[in-house]
Parts: C-alpha cells; structure tokens; sequence
C-alpha cells in the first residue's frame, strides 16, 4: 500500500478552476443586474429627444436654491435676465418663509412681533437676498445665433434664520418677549415645512 503523493500541480488547477468559476458566475451577475435595469430607465418617445438640464439644483435641509435660464442675442443680456429671474424666484421663496414665520411666531410668543419688527423682517429677507450666490453658471449658444444662460443661486438657510432672529432681536419689546425654543420651532417649521 503506497502513500497518497502531493500533486502541487492538480492543487493548483483545482483552485484556478474554481476562481475562474466565481471570477465568471460574479460577472454574468453584473452583466444580468446592469442589464435588467436599463430595462426600467424609461425612454423618450420616437417624437423627444432627451436633454441635459443644465444648472438644475433642489432646495433642501441647508440651502435654498433658484433656478433660471433666459435667452437673448446679446451673451451679458441672456446672463443678466437668467440671474435676474433667479434673484426673483429666490425672493418670493424668502417672503413665503419670512410670512410664514411671522404666522407662526405671533402664535407662540407672549407678546407676538410688533409691526414694526414685521417691517424689519420683510426688509430683512430683501437684505439677506445679497447673500445668496451663484453657483452653476452656464452658456450655450443656439442654432439661431441666440445665446441661452442657465443660472442656479443658493441662499443659506441658516443664514436666513440668523437674520429674521437679529431682526427681532432689535426691538426691545421683541426683545423681552423673546423665547429661543418657540423661534427655534417657528423657523424650522417655516424653512423646512411643518412635520
């Protein structure tokens, strides 16, 4: 009766084969889940042709965001309008949240906002408004020679809740009346929508 010899050869083949056969099995599984979800992409109908929304940002827990493109033969004057109806889109975001906010505030604070700090808060979101940045800025030019400007500006939330507190803050009346946690409660109700 002879000992079983050591084949270093067939021990290699064994394990070759079977790392070829994972190596294999794990990409057609790839290959099968990359192709089942192209499946699902939905494709434009025979009369659309698909296209890339340049400058497209969604507000969200931190920023505000505005959207805008405008078109014009003059490249500055496309720019300028498209900056123009962004700073306004962001403008009526900020006089809904800083409306909003007033609702709220006056219903939770002992002594409410006086008038005067509700002026101060409307004139507070027109001043925080300079704060905002653009940040996608894009150009193309048409087949008609017109040139296109996409625009997107972001707005700090947080630096539209500094503002409105500071707003209050500098009524005295406001002032003492003042409680953090209803304002805490008041602008993140108004930034982020009710929970």
């Amino acid at each position: 009766h002879q000992p079983p010899t050591f084949n270093i050869y067939k021990l290699f083949q064994s394990i070759k084969m079977k790392l070829f056969n994972f190596i294999s099995i794990s990409a057609l599984c790839i290959f099968m889940c990359s192709c089942s979800s192209n499946k699902n992409t939905p494709k434009p109908n025979k009369d659309e042709r698909e296209i890339s929304q340049l400058c497209h940002y969604v507000t969200d827990n931190e920023y505000f965001y505005a959207n805008a493109f405008a078109e014009s033969t003059d490249r500055q004057m496309a720019k300028d309008k498209a900056i123009a109806t962004a700073r306004a889109e962001l403008s009526a975001t900020l006089s809904t949240v800083v409306d909003s906010f007033s609702k709220r505030y006056r219903k939770t604070a002992n002594g409410g906002i006086q008038p005067k700090t509700e002026d101060r808060l409307i004139l507070t979101s027109k001043t925080t408004l300079k704060e905002s940045i653009i940040i996608c800025d894009r150009i193309t030019q048409t087949k008609d020679n017109t040139f296109r400007a996409y625009v997107t500006i972001q707005l700090s939330k947080a630096d539209v809740s500094e503002a409105i507190k500071a707003a209050i803050l500098e009524d005295e009346e406001s002032k003492v009346n003042f409680s953090q946690k209803e304002f805490d409660k008041s602008i993140d109700e108004s930034l982020h929508g009710s929970k």
